[in-house]
């Protein structure tokens, strides 16, 4: 007879198919810098006035700060970006579920961190920025 015999009863796994029951708003949560990415298609003119590589990311900096142009240019992409932004982006779209995926992150107060709030709104992440006025978006 073996008294220090201990048996595991393991409860059978419930499948679950329906996401939106094991999903709570906030479930994933990252820090990041927030970026705002955009995609330009241009020509040689345009890349050589911004000092721009072909087929190349770059951080905008003073020499880009004329790019204003590129606002009204229906061939331009905005994103949110960042490592992190862009992987919480794809959280969001797998867990298919609006506001699942939520991160944090210092921004600027300008008119690009309005670009960057109406992208991540509209891929249905949750960002709770820390804005600060003395820096553009991107500077943090």
């Amino acid at each position: 007879m073996d008294l220090w015999k201990i048996q595991y009863h393991q409860k059978p796994q419930k499948t679950i198919d329906d996401h939106s029951r094991i999903v709570k708003p906030g479930t994933v949560v990252g820090f990041c810098n927030p970026l705002l990415d955009m995609t330009v298609v241009g020509n040689a003119d345009l890349l050589k006035r911004y000092d721009l590589k072909n087929n190349y990311a770059i951080l905008a900096g003073k020499k880009q700060t004329g790019i204003e142009e590129l606002k009204k240019d229906p061939n331009v992409h905005c994103t949110a970006g960042g490592s992190s932004q862009n992987s919480w982006t794809v959280v969001q779209y797998k867990l298919k579920k609006q506001n699942s995926a939520a991160f944090f992150g210092a921004v600027g107060k300008d008119r690009y961190s309005e670009i960057l709030d109406r992208e991540v709104i509209s891929d249905g992440l949750n960002m709770k920025s820390q804005y600060h006025s003395d820096k553009a978006a991107g500077e943090q």
